[in-house]
């Protein structure tokens, strides 16, 4: 049933982010969201990953895979454990609006972004402060 529900959703997402990307508004939202993505330590690199696993989780993850080799341990770390907390992609926000209703779900995924850049924020302070290092 979730496939069957989720799948024209994932095609029209497809769609969508190649027609953001083709006139170019994919790339202005990468640059909007740049200073956030850096405040955590994280180089604007990974704002992409990000922003598509709003859109399709696997997406992100397989973005921070593509570029692994340029990032540091610590870099990767937080990428990663901020990338997990973030909110949930776009169709399971979907998922949530239709089972707890919009504004609970508008308020799990301001809170879910709240907490995963908190959390990638001080994960980095942390680790960089010690002098952590692999």
């Amino acid at each position: 049933m979730y496939i069957k529900e989720l799948l024209p959703i994932f095609i029209l997402i497809s769609v969508l982010i190649w027609g953001l990307d083709l006139v170019g508004i994919f790339q202005l939202i990468i640059k909007l969201f740049n200073p956030i993505i850096q405040a955590i330590g994280l180089p604007t690199s990974t704002t992409q990953s990000f922003i598509l696993g709003f859109f399709r989780r696997d997406f992100g993850a397989a973005g921070i895979l593509k570029i692994r080799d340029t990032l540091t341990g610590v870099q990767l770390l937080v990428a990663s454990v901020t990338l997990t907390l973030f909110v949930p992609c776009i169709a399971q926000f979907i998922v949530m609006i239709k089972e707890r209703g919009v504004k609970v779900a508008v308020g799990i995924a301001i809170l879910s972004i709240v907490l995963a850049f908190t959390a990638g924020f001080l994960l980095n302070l942390v680790l960089t402060t010690f002098g952590v290092v692999f």
